[in-house]
């Protein structure tokens, strides 16, 4: 019998064909699968790029800035293009970069780009420091200012016939002061005004007079700009400035008894300078508009103070008839002395007399001071504000709150205060 040998018909290729072929094929699926994960990765990156580069595009146009032009080559790819046919454009091929140095320092400016910012700050800095230095020449200058040494233009009236004079300024820079003071001489009854103007320029102040009804006018005005731009008279050379003085020299006495003198300012302080021999018959009414009222040592019958937008202070020689004082926003300081029936004040007059005293501010605080010369009525108010009585020893009947105070002080004078404020405080002193 013989062996019967059983082999597999080609060993060799059946175990290529078995095994080595099942090893390859797996190898092979796991690379595809990685190079796919690796472009997928690759493609993200890109259209973030791509996204970025819009998004900073569009950012551009709304500020409205040209892009500078620079060459990129790492610019995004979409990858889904040929690299050679996405960027074939020169636009393409571009990337706008800011030029911080040549921002403006503000938001609203428009855009500067073409002047470096050094250069502009350097040229605001060298304006700044000329115009510093012109303005503090002109300044010292317009400071310097003597009108003592101007020759003054004189000009008499009749004051019974001309009882009210009206001083206005106007135009550019113009300091003025009026003076109110008595004549010298005890047998003249005409007034006088001097007027001293003292400028720099050739085109400086000038004053204009005129006479309508019971009216003398005085009208000074600057060239010039105009209020509030005034100040802009420092920047030309020579400066636009000038100082202007108008004195009202009133006579002692007059022959109309009890004769009122009205004097209205406007932007013009007033002062009433001390009088030698007191004014026995003559009212003297002061009113200003923004400028204040000054009282030095002023003695007369009856004195009227107004003033919007100015304070009045000062000192009250002495007052027999009548004492009125006003303000609006602004402040009265005073210090008065109230003349007695037996003094000669009195006899002068040979009438019996009760001196009233009205004090009135709106937005405005009162400071006022007798100098132990009051007695009488007394009655204080205010709306806001408090209220500080001083030396009220000879106070018989009071009757005090937070907002009234009011009583009698015994003696020889029987005077009426009433004092008033709204929105101000009171400081009272007998």
């Amino acid at each position: 019998m013989a062996r019967l040998n059983i082999f597999p018909i080609n060993w060799k290729e059946s175990q290529h064909n078995d095994f080595y072929p099942q090893i390859t094929q797996q190898q092979l699926q796991e690379q595809i699968a990685r190079e796919q994960q690796l472009n997928q990765q690759l493609l993200l990156q890109q259209e973030i790029q791509r996204l970025k580069y819009e998004q900073e595009l569009k950012e551009q146009e709304k500020r409205h800035r040209p892009p500078s032009l620079s060459t990129v080559d790492d610019l995004p790819q979409t990858g889904r293009k040929d690299p050679d046919e996405e960027f074939s454009s020169p636009r393409r091929r571009i990337r706008p970069i800011e030029r911080r140095n040549f921002r403006c320092f503000c938001i609203s400016c428009p855009p500067c780009i073409w002047i470096p910012c050094s250069l502009l700050w350097t040229a605001i800095l060298i304006l700044s420091i000329i115009l510093g230095s012109i303005t503090y020449s002109n300044m010292k200058q317009c400071k310097n200012l003597n009108v003592d040494n101007f020759s003054p233009s004189i000009m008499t009236y009749d004051p019974n016939i001309f009882n009210e004079v009206i001083i206005d300024k106007s135009g550019g820079y113009l300091e003025g002061q009026v003076w109110v003071a008595q004549d010298d001489s005890k047998t003249s009854k005409n007034a006088t005004v001097r007027i001293q103007v003292a400028s720099i320029s050739e085109q400086g102040a000038t004053v204009q007079t005129s006479f309508s009804d019971s009216q003398y006018s005085i009208n000074l005005s600057q060239s010039g700009y105009n209020s509030p731009f005034e100040f802009f008279g420092y920047w030309t050379l020579p400066p636009k400035c000038s100082k202007a003085r108008v004195q009202i020299i009133v006579p002692q006495s007059s022959s109309n008894k009890t004769a009122t003198t009205t004097i209205t300012s406007n932007n013009i302080d007033v002062t009433l300078q001390q009088n030698a021999v007191p004014f026995y018959d003559k009212i003297f009414n002061i009113t200003t508009i923004e400028s204040n009222i000054i009282v030095e040592n002023f003695t007369a019958n009856s004195i009227i103070l107004t003033s919007r937008l100015g304070k009045i202070s000062g000192s009250i020689g002495g007052i027999y008839s009548q004492l009125k004082a006003s303000t609006v926003e602004s402040d009265i300081q005073l210090s008065a002395n109230l003349v007695s029936n037996l003094d000669s004040f009195a006899s002068y007059l040979k009438v019996q007399q009760q001196p009233t005293i009205d004090v009135e501010t709106i937005d405005g605080a009162v400071d006022l001071k007798f100098n132990s010369t009051f007695s009488g009525n007394y009655s204080v108010t205010t709306n806001k504000g408090t209220i500080q009585p001083i030396n009220t020893q000879n106070i018989t009947n009071s009757d005090n709150s937070q907002t009234q105070v009011s009583g009698i002080i015994s003696g020889n004078l029987n005077a009426n205060l009433t004092i008033t404020t709204y929105n101000g405080n009171i400081n009272l002193e007998f």
